[in-house]
């Protein structure tokens, strides 16, 4: 009867220990990733210039009170990962993208390597130096969703596999 007595204990323990593992797992994954990158939710986009797929100057602000953007996606060109978002794009039906601005850094001949995207006139470029200190981010890709008056609703980091939540 010791031994039983042992082993039931011993089985008892176990499951414990492995509950308690479960939970501080769940707890993990519960727990909601705080992005420090970008600026803070609830802040306005700054009101920065940027160029057009014609080459040509426009106020960022503008752009969304004009053309009622609700979405910008900042992408570095000389990113594999900003790659695998292009894409993954590609494959979207334009109409869903009609709201959304693409952000270029990293190249000079930026309008090169999406020319034959459906998006090709959604597209602005910024300056590095900009987007890091005003627009506060230097991890890509990122997205920023904002109302119509260029209020930050949510931010964050995208991939091709959670690209399709953010848009409409």
């Amino acid at each position: 009867m010791n031994a039983e007595y042992q082993i039931i204990v011993s089985l008892i323990l176990m499951i414990l220990v492995v509950l308690f593992i479960i939970i501080l797992v769940i707890n993990k994954f519960k727990v909601s990733k705080v992005i420090n990158q970008g600026i803070e939710i609830g802040g306005g986009l700054p009101n920065i210039v940027v160029h057009n797929y014609l080459n040509q100057e426009v106020n960022l602000l503008e752009e969304i009170h004009s053309q009622n953007i609700d979405t910008f996606i900042l992408i570095d060109l000389n990113c594999s990962q900003c790659e695998k978002v292009l894409k993954t794009l590609k494959v979207i039906k334009s109409e869903y993208l009609r709201n959304i601005r693409f952000l270029t850094v990293g190249s000079e001949d930026g309008y090169s390597k999406i020319s034959n995207q459906s998006f090709q006139h959604q597209v602005l470029s910024a300056n590095m130096e900009d987007v890091i200190n005003i627009l506060k981010v230097n991890g890509f890709p990122f997205i920023f969703k904002n109302d119509v008056y260029g209020k930050i609703t949510s931010k964050g980091y995208i991939s091709e596999e959670n690209i399709t939540k953010y848009i409409n």
